[in-house]
């Protein structure tokens, strides 16, 4: 199955969209790279739905682990919240009138992160792109990755943690979620 990004990561290292005798192994590093800003930076890439049990603690916002693009359900002491009483940014909920009420698992809320298909802000893009081509261009000549053991040492074998492209914290970090 080929990856959603192949055609425009493939113009971004200005290879021949046409040409696909690297395609397997340029798959395999956009995966590897969209895997790697998913774990590593808590920030879902493809459109995904999640639901959540929470405890409420009588205050009027609620801190989501993913960044929250729309709310399709959210019940507090199970009674179901007017969608117009609900106002989402980044990774808060925040109702506009009430309170999500002291309470142990009694908030639920299914919400969707992410994106669909080619959305991706172009910055992300620019994040996974500038990675997977550094895992691309490494694939051929030191078979490293971001992270891992190497075991082409005098020692033996040591653990390796490859520098990340020069700008891709700050195209990532915008996205994040922080929670204190």
């Amino acid at each position: 199955m080929a990856h959603r990004f192949l055609s425009e990561f493939k113009q971004y290292l200005g290879r021949e969209v046409s040409n696909v005798d690297k395609d397997f192994l340029l798959e395999t590093c956009l995966s590897g790279a969209e895997s790697f800003i998913e774990s590593n930076y808590n920030l879902p890439l493809v459109e995904t739905t999640i639901t959540e049990t929470l405890d409420g603690d009588d205050t009027n916002y609620l801190y989501l682990n993913y960044r929250v693009s729309s709310v399709s359900s959210l019940t507090v002491d199970e009674e179901l919240v007017d969608p117009s009483d609900i106002y989402i940014k980044s990774g808060v909920v925040r109702l506009i009138s009430g309170t999500f009420s002291e309470g142990i698992q009694n908030i639920e809320i299914t919400y969707t992160c992410g994106w669909a298909d080619l959305n991706l802000p172009s910055a992300l893009k620019v994040a996974l792109f500038s990675l997977a081509g550094m895992m691309f261009k490494e694939a051929d000549e030191a078979r490293t990755g971001v992270e891992g053991w190497n075991t082409n040492t005098k020692t033996g074998m040591d653990y390796v943690v490859q520098h990340l492209p020069p700008t891709f914290e700050k195209l990532v970090s915008p996205y994040r979620v922080i929670r204190f």
